[in-house]
């Protein structure tokens, strides 16, 4: 995945994952996040447990997304982490899918989020446009633009990028 962020572009690193469908409508997911090399230091890995949840209201056209989301992430205690290195968050996504043609999709997703520490955080409420192609099967290309919390300034946290998906 790559992307362009208001700091500037980065390779936002990428993610290893397998599912395991238990139903026609809802799976099991592990996945590992790697950072890029640029931000390896900081960010180090993420760990996320999820249960991805499809509905699909008229097949090969529309369908409904829901995934609740448990991360555990490793950031660097002395600069992003705030003094910790060992954080846990909660996420939740939602969305829809819609297919324009068999290759041809675009999907809107918007989520609320929190990270759980004595602290706390205020939640966030990210917000996610992709436009995709299918060039075979297995292999989905994709243009992105998304707002990482809708209730910041204008200027906070905006990205878009490039991604492909391979499946096998």
């Amino acid at each position: 995945m790559y992307a362009y962020t208001k700091g500037g572009q980065a390779n936002a690193g990428f993610n290893v994952f397998g599912t395991y469908q238990f139903l026609d409508f809802l799976a099991g997911e592990l996945q590992i996040q790697l950072p890029s090399f640029r931000n390896f230091g900081d960010y180090r890995t993420q760990f996320v447990i999820g249960f991805p949840f499809k509905y699909a209201i008229s097949k090969g056209f529309f369908a409904l997304h829901a995934r609740p989301d448990f991360i555990i992430w490793l950031p660097k205690k002395d600069t992003i982490g705030m003094g910790k290195s060992l954080w846990f968050s909660i996420f939740f996504d939602v969305g829809a899918t819609f297919n324009f043609t068999k290759e041809f999709f675009a999907d809107l997703s918007f989520g609320i989020g929190k990270v759980l520490t004595p602290s706390g955080f205020d939640p966030t409420i990210p917000l996610s446009i992709t436009l995709g192609y299918t060039v075979i099967p297995q292999l989905d290309l994709g243009l992105f633009f998304g707002f990482n919390d809708l209730k910041g300034a204008k200027a906070d946290a905006r990205y878009m990028g490039l991604q492909a998906a391979y499946r096998f």
